[in-house]
């Protein structure tokens, strides 16, 4: 699954490394946009100083797939699971 988001700078100062991000997506040939503080105002209902528009970004469900990283983890011995005893109630 994917869809577009929206990564802005929520201190005017880090603008310029939005806008150093927005360059190397761009070298790279990502779907992004810039958005400056008159368009982010015109297109939504808050203000912020910068922000990026990426687009075909990746979604995924962080409970599973911090579980799945477990998993393989143990599979391949790196860690190893016991199992916990129950916590009496005092």
């Amino acid at each position: 699954m994917s869809r577009k988001s929206l990564y802005y700078a929520s201190n005017p100062m880090d603008v310029s490394k939005l806008k150093e991000e927005y360059r190397n997506l761009k070298t790279c040939n990502f779907p992004v946009e810039y958005y400056t503080e008159k368009e982010i105002n015109r297109k939504f209902s808050f203000s912020e100083a910068g922000a990026l528009v990426t687009d075909n970004d990746a979604e995924i469900n962080p409970y599973k797939h911090v579980h799945l990283l477990i998993e393989k983890a143990v599979s391949k011995g790196y860690v190893s699971m016991q199992k916990q005893k129950s916590m009496e109630r005092y």
